[in-house]
């Protein structure tokens, strides 16, 4: 019989974490060094993240990361250099400085033929039983500054300038606003910053690249791709450096709202925890009844005791959410409900074992 209730209470787990048919995540922006070829020297790179509040209050995008990255790079002589950087789900208000001089950014023209730039024309055959064959033609696009290492693009998260560098010493420094990625569903899910290191083994020499990240009061670090002794984290700031490019080529740093000491009980227990307490308190009431032997008790307890397992993994929902004070998206979990008969038919079954054990045994 314990076996049976397991097997239920499993199966409703099952329900609420499967159910959901629409994406689970918000994509949030990715990022990237600059890209540029082994002419230069970079000798320092510094990354600041300073993740605020979205004042727009109709938008899905609860935080924004203005994000501020600066290079000093080293120029053998007085060039016009292109350079470039990845960037997706940005709020296309990027500055770029060089050596103090704002310089302006283009898009790139899939026209147009750039250095870095590699087209490759593909086409498919799509064959069907019974149909004609079909072509379908499409282009990849890939940079490199070398003609030898390349890598996949999209052309829309690349974010293009001309960078007029003097011999010697240069700083050049790149910011803009972006999304963080998150989750659609759940409580209080986390917020992901992701930075790429890849377009560095273009670079002719690797530096320590210092990481810093202001985050709000209400969020908390969680988690972070660098090595725990690479980074310190306190009053709300992430401090961090990247000595290896090998370690790892993509990076990522994860927050999540911190919730109350009430809300971090409820967020424990959980809408599955509320509900198995409701329902033993019930089988206890009818366990009860039946030992008294009230006939009534017995019937109605049949439909009512798994009934109020999920009276309360439903309504622990808005209750977690009021604790919270903020309204999450669950996706399907009401689906659970479809599973009631077979709990009442496994409840009934133990009830009525229960019934005739008592009135044999007179336990």
């Amino acid at each position: 019989m314990n076996r049976y209730l397991l097997f239920l209470l499993l199966l409703a787990y099952s329900w609420t974490s499967t159910a959901n048919m629409a994406s689970p995540n918000i994509y949030g922006t990715f990022h990237s060094s600059l890209i540029f070829p082994q002419k230069c020297t970079v000798t320092q790179e510094k990354i600041r993240a300073d993740i605020i509040k979205n004042s727009d209050k109709d938008f899905y995008y609860e935080y924004i990361i203005r994000l501020k990255v600066t290079y000093h790079i080293t120029s053998p002589t007085k060039q016009e250099m292109p350079l470039l950087f990845m960037a997706s789900n940005y709020l296309n208000d990027q500055q770029i400085y060089v050596n103090g001089q704002a310089i302006p950014s283009s898009p790139i023209d899939k026209e147009q033929d750039y250095p870095f730039l590699i087209k490759e024309e593909i086409t498919d055959t799509l064959q069907y039983t019974n149909a004609p064959t079909r072509y379908h033609a499409y282009t990849k696009y890939y940079i490199s500054y070398d003609g030898k290492e390349k890598q996949e693009v999209e052309p829309s998260n690349l974010i293009y300038f001309t960078a007029p560098l003097k011999t010697g010493e240069n700083m050049i420094e790149v910011s803009y606003g972006a999304f963080p990625s998150t989750r659609r569903y759940g409580f209080l899910p986390p917020y992901t910053f992701e930075y790429s290191i890849y377009p560095s083994k273009f670079w002719k020499t690797f530096p320590e690249i210092d990481i810093e990240i202001h985050f709000p009061k209400e969020l908390k670090f969680e988690q972070s791709s660098m090595e725990a002794e690479e980074y310190t984290v306190s009053d709300h700031l992430f401090q961090g450096k990247i000595k290896d490019f090998h370690s790892t080529p993509e990076h990522y740093w994860r927050f999540s709202p911190k919730p109350s000491w009430l809300g971090s009980v409820v967020l424990a227990i959980g809408p599955l925890g509320f509900g198995i307490i409701l329902f033993l308190g019930a089988v206890g009431l009818h366990l009860y009844c039946i030992k008294k032997k009230k006939k009534w008790g017995l019937w109605l307890g049949v439909f009512l005791t798994p009934l109020l397992f999920y009276v309360g993994f439903l309504g622990a929902y808005p209750f977690i959410d009021w604790v919270l004070g903020k309204k999450s998206l669950q996706g399907y979990v009401f689906l659970i409900v479809l599973t009631y008969p077979i709990f009442f038919i496994f409840y009934g079954i133990f009830t009525f074992i229960c019934y005739h054990f008592r009135k044999s045994k007179d336990f």
